[in-house]
């Protein structure tokens, strides 16, 4: 059989190796043709090589590839947002108005913030807590109260784990407010009337009319002191009783809000300091987060990588294989002979090279640059494992197109970044098997 005969077989056997697709002899002038096509390609702006080295993987790729990291960290933030929200009890506002003698500003200022400190005094709460049969002690911390800013106003907010108590201790604790000042202007006032009441029983005077008129005089003056006793202190009504309660601080839709996004943050912190330990490859998106500079495509994407090969004018193929990928890589091997014999090219599928020997014979410097006369054919594709012999003879050079194969949950993100950095001068491509 000449040699014209055996270039022109549909299928060749070469040991060791597997089956070759043939179309038609590689002839001077398809190789410089094929030289065209790769010049082309390079002018188009299509680099022939990447530069050296991958680089750290990307944090925002680490973070996208634990989808679910996230999503558990997410869940648990939300989650304890909305608990710590949810128990956060209510809180009911009243609002007292109170009169002073003098409408100077400073005054009003001074009796508002007086009657705001009054709120939180001993008494008021204790009165409070007995008007609302509450346990002594109860309303403790739980009360505030303050001075509306230019105004006769003060506001009384109270707390408590429920919407009715929240209500009800405002309330009590306003009207403890009214009635202290109450029973404490009575007091006075019954203070001046008993001094007067003691002054008007003393010993009289011999004149009748020296009498008269020293009792005229008492109670002219203790008219005059019950009014100075009323101007000072004033009046405190409630005019707008609480009615309904809010929850305290934030909402619990709010707190879950907040939650989720704490959660996220701290997953993807989470994310990023694990690295690569223990992660495996989920999908094509994860890969394109982890490896955004780098080709990505799915072993049905086989044509399409052909394609990308033969426009790069390169006639080398190896498909790395992590550990896991194997059974993945070869079949992949067999499409990608399959699709470029398609496209008239003689294709020598060497298979899985595992032997010292037969990768120094097929896969060394010499035997890549002139596949055409030593194979006997336009391209050659070899299957090698990322940790072999044969892969380290390929590593860090350019003269050929790396395919590194990945298998879903089956092989790891740190094999696929090795594998990648050790060939990335030979322009690599990442495959996602099925």
């Amino acid at each position: 059989m000449t040699t014209s005969d055996q270039r022109s077989r549909r299928a060749v056997r070469m040991q060791p190796g597997r089956d070759v697709l043939t179309e038609s002899p590689p002839t001077p002038s398809r190789r410089r043709h094929r030289a065209a096509e790769s010049a082309a390609f390079q002018a188009q702006g299509f680099p022939s090589e990447r530069p050296t080295g991958t680089g750290e993987l990307p944090p925002f790729g680490l973070i996208m590839a634990r989808p679910l990291l996230l999503a558990i960290a997410a869940l648990l933030g939300a989650l304890g947002g909305f608990l710590l929200t949810g128990n956060s009890g209510y809180q009911a506002q009243s609002m007292l108005q109170f009169s002073t003698a003098s409408l100077d500003s400073l005054v009003v200022k001074q009796t508002g913030q007086t009657l705001a400190r009054r709120v939180l005094s001993a008494d008021v709460v204790s009165e409070a807590e007995r008007q609302a049969g509450l346990p002594a002690g109860s309303l403790t911390g739980q009360i505030a109260a303050g001075w509306e800013q230019d105004s006769n106003l003060v506001e009384v907010s109270a707390h408590a784990s429920t919407e009715a108590g929240a209500i009800a201790a405002a309330n009590a604790v306003a009207g403890a407010v009214v009635s202290l000042n109450e029973s404490q202007i009575q007091a006075q006032l019954q203070q001046a009337h008993a001094n007067s009441s003691d002054l008007l029983n003393a010993e009289g005077l011999p004149s009748p009319a020296a009498e008269d008129a020293r009792e005229a005089q008492v109670g002219q003056s203790l008219a005059n002191r019950q009014d100075a006793i009323t101007a000072r202190s004033g009046s405190v009504v409630v005019i707008d009783p609480a009615a309904q309660a809010s929850h305290a601080g934030i909402t619990p839709l709010m707190g879950s809000v907040v939650g989720l996004v704490a959660g996220l943050l701290l997953g993807g912190l989470a994310a990023v300091l694990l690295g690569v330990r223990g992660m495996r490859i989920s999908s094509v998106r994860s890969l394109r987060a982890l490896f955004p500079g780098y080709r990505i495509s799915r072993t049905g994407e086989a044509a399409r990588l052909v394609g990308e090969v033969l426009e790069s004018g390169r006639e080398c193929i190896a498909v790395v294989c992590p550990a896991g990928a194997r059974e993945a890589g070869l079949a992949l091997a067999d499409d990608l002979s399959a699709f470029a014999g398609a496209h008239g090219h003689l294709v020598r599928n060497l298979g899985l090279v595992d032997d010292r020997a037969m990768a120094l014979a097929t896969l060394g410097r010499d035997a890549r640059r002139d596949v055409p006369g030593i194979m006997n054919a336009d391209m050659m594709i070899a299957v090698v494992d990322a940790d072999s012999e044969a892969a380290h003879l390929l590593e860090g050079q350019s003269d050929f197109v790396a395919v590194v194969v990945a298998r879903r949950s089956r092989t790891t993100v740190a094999a696929v970044a090795a594998a990648m950095e050790a060939f990335d001068r030979a322009a690599p491509r990442l495959v996602l098997a099925r």
